[in-house]
């Protein structure tokens, strides 16, 4: 689910309850929302980003990161254009910049 389809369901659900007056269990639209939060969040977490779309993320260059992957630091391949699997860039709390990756599946080396 995207934040988009999120949004509409939402809009959407709004929109009829008060077209017709509903009355709802409060905890019950709460659980569907947040099912529907999570969805979204591991829908973006398990995204891949594409080399440049992973720079613009992470602050880092696209060199820097071609660099970590030649080092074996950062796993990374080929779907039509450089794609690395990263779930997402990351704060630390002292202003580092901290790269989480998945392994890359059934992939061998020298695969970017």
């Amino acid at each position: 689910m995207t934040r988009e389809d999120f949004v509409t369901r939402w809009r959407t659900r709004q929109n009829e309850w008060a077209r017709i007056g509903a009355l709802v269990d409060g905890a019950r639209v709460c659980e569907d929302m947040l099912q529907d939060f999570e969805a979204v969040t591991r829908a973006e977490d398990d995204a891949e980003l594409s080399l440049s779309e992973a720079a613009a993320e992470s602050g880092y260059s696209s060199d820097h990161l071609r660099r970590l992957h030649r080092l074996g630091k950062l796993p990374a391949y080929r779907k039509g254009r450089p794609v690395l699997p990263l779930e997402r860039f990351t704060e630390e709390a002292d202003g580092a910049k901290a790269v989480t990756v998945r392994s890359c599946r059934g992939c061998s080396a020298g695969h970017y």
